[in-house]
This record gives structure tokens, C-alpha cells and sequence, in this order.
């Protein structure tokens, strides 16, 4: 994400709205933990997958070893967990002589969303409009006793509820959104630009599922922290190229795969990929079939 103006320099940095780790084997959360790491993200927002890690002190080992900032204002971590102390409510970056203020909010729905275990049993939820409540009295704290104008929230909590916390709280630019899947391409009024209860702009941000794509948004902030300008890119996660020594870094943490077979062509995933019947689900199933002869 970048921001920039006319008369400030341009302040550069990446950011997250969660589920970057997710599932139970920890040596696949360990690559997960290392991309956001080799990436050079310095926040994400705490989400529901996040919390598939059914061990509280492997998540602890998780953000030991990050470099990044685990966001989350509307959770309280039990003082007796090993992941007490190590999620924050929110985060204060200075880039170029200016500073942006960073709010994390998990899922409000979160009970529902994430099997029972031993991590989630640490975790007490607020419900959505307590956190309203608590992200707006943040966003005050910040302007009032940090001097921060420029306030990012990067939540977890799905389109509609980020819809509502643009429309009824003041003092929040941008929303990077996620949980619901949406991609929103470009700013349209009505659709990802709102207007706040003071009457400045409110711009939210998803960019669809899966890894598939890659958020850039460039912000031109007045001297008095509102948005003047805007543009919300959206670019395919696959036109990125993997750098070599990525590679041989997960390989070291997942060990080298064993080739058996390549494939030769490969048709493209249904268009409805929930409801219809994938061909590459078949491979893997037939796969397995024949290495266990069932």
C-alpha cells in the first residue's frame, strides 16, 4: 500500500487482513509465518484461520519469530496463555515524517467460525458493536493524544460490518477488509467509499480469496489527513515471480518434495469452484486411491 501526495514524500508499506496462517500443521504455518517475514509486511490483522493453530504455545512460537505486528483490539488473551502480550490492539508506523495509525479487528464471529481448541479456548470475543465502540474510542486515542490523522484499520470482519464502521464512527481513511471473500476492483461511491459521520471519506478494500490476488491502493492524504485522491489496483498474484532462494528457503522447512510424476496438461478449475465437481480434486482423490489401494 502506498500513500502519497503532493508535498509529502511517498511512505510505502505492506499490510494483512488475515488468514495468512491457517490449519493445524505447524510446519505449514512455519512457511506461512516466514512469507508474511520475506515479504516485508509490517502488520496483519488477526483472523479466524489464524487461530486454526489448536495449540496455543506453537502460535506463541509463530509470533515470537515474526516481524510483523498480530493486530487485533477486539480480543482479550487470557493473562495465563503463552500468547499473552504478543497481539496488540493497534500500532503506530512513521514513514517519512508521517504517521499512520494501524487497528487490527478479528472476527466477531469467530466462535462460529473456528473448531473448539486449546488456542481458541484463550480468546474472549467481542461482539460487533462492542467493537465498534472500542475501535472508535482507539481512533480517538490516537488523534488525540498521538496527533495521527492517517488511521488504517485492518479488519476481519467481513463487508457489511466494515460497511457500517465506515458509516457510523469518524476518523477512519481506509479499511483493508477481508473474511467475506469480496474482490473490489477499483473505488466506486456506494460500493468501497463511504463518508463518515463527520463527512470525510472512508475508502474499504478485498481482494477476492485464496491468495489469488495482490491489494494496491495509493492514497494522496491532504495536510489535514483526508483522502483527496485515490486508486484501488488490483494485479494477479501469478503475475509475481517466485525468487529462487523462497524456494529453497520453504524447502528447508518443508524438506525437498518427492517427484513421482509430472503432469503433462492441466484444465482450468470450474467456474463455480464451491458447487461444481473439480477435475483436480479427482487427480488427487485417484492419487490416493492408488498409493493406499483403496
Amino acid at each position: 500500500k502506498s500513500f502519497y501526495s503532493n508535498t509529502m514524500p511517498v511512505s510505502k508499506f505492506k499490510v494483512a487482513s488475515g488468514d495468512i496462517i491457517l490449519g493445524a500443521n505447524y510446519t505449514n504455518n512455519q512457511v506461512a509465518n516466514q512469507f508474511l517475514n520475506w515479504s516485508g509486511f509490517i502488520a496483519s490483522a488477526l483472523g479466524n484461520h489464524e487461530l486454526d493453530v489448536v495449540e496455543p504455545g506453537d502460535l506463541a512460537k509463530l509470533l515470537n519469530n515474526a516481524k510483523y505486528k498480530m493486530l487485533a483490539i477486539n480480543v482479550d488473551v487470557n493473562k495465563d496463555s503463552p500468547i499473552h502480550g504478543r497481539i496488540e490492539k493497534s500500532m503506530i508506523v512513521e514513514k517519512d515524517g508521517e504517521k499512520y495509525g494501524l487497528i487490527g479487528i478479528a472476527p466477531p464471529d469467530m466462535l462460529e467460525r473456528v473448531k473448539m481448541n486449546n488456542t481458541l479456548k484463550d480468546f474472549t470475543i467481542m461482539d460487533i458493536e462492542t467493537t465498534r465502540s472500542v475501535v472508535q474510542d482507539e481512533v480517538k486515542r490516537l488523534r488525540d493524544k498521538e496527533g495521527i490523522n492517517k488511521i488504517i484499520i485492518l479488519s476481519h470482519q467481513g463487508i457489511k460490518n466494515d460497511v457500517k464502521l465506515a458509516k457510523e464512527t469518524e476518523g477512519i481513511d481506509i479499511i483493508f477488509g477481508a473474511h467475506t471473500h469480496d474482490l473490489i476492483e477499483g473505488i466506486k461511491e456506494g460500493v468501497n467509499l463511504f463518508y463518515s459521520k463527520n463527512g470525510e471519506p472512508t475508502i474499504i478494500t478485498q481482494a477476492g480469496k485464496d491468495g489469488e490476488n495482490v491489494g494496491i491502493l495509493n492514497i494522496d492524504f491532504d495536510e489535514n489527513g483526508i483522502i483527496k485522491r485515490a486508486q484501488n489496483n488490483i494485479i494477479k498474484t501469478r503475475a509475481y515471480n517466485r525468487p529462487l532462494f523462497i524456494k529453497d528457503s520453504v524447502e528447508d522447512i518443508l524438506g525437498k518434495p518427492e517427484v513421482i510424476g509430472r503432469v503433462k496438461a492441466a484444465v482450468p478449475p470450474p467456474v463455480k469452484r464451491l458447487a461444481e465437481n473439480n477435475p483436480h480434486g479427482n487427480l488427487i482423490a485417484d492419487a490416493m486411491k492408488a498409493e493406499l489401494g483403496t
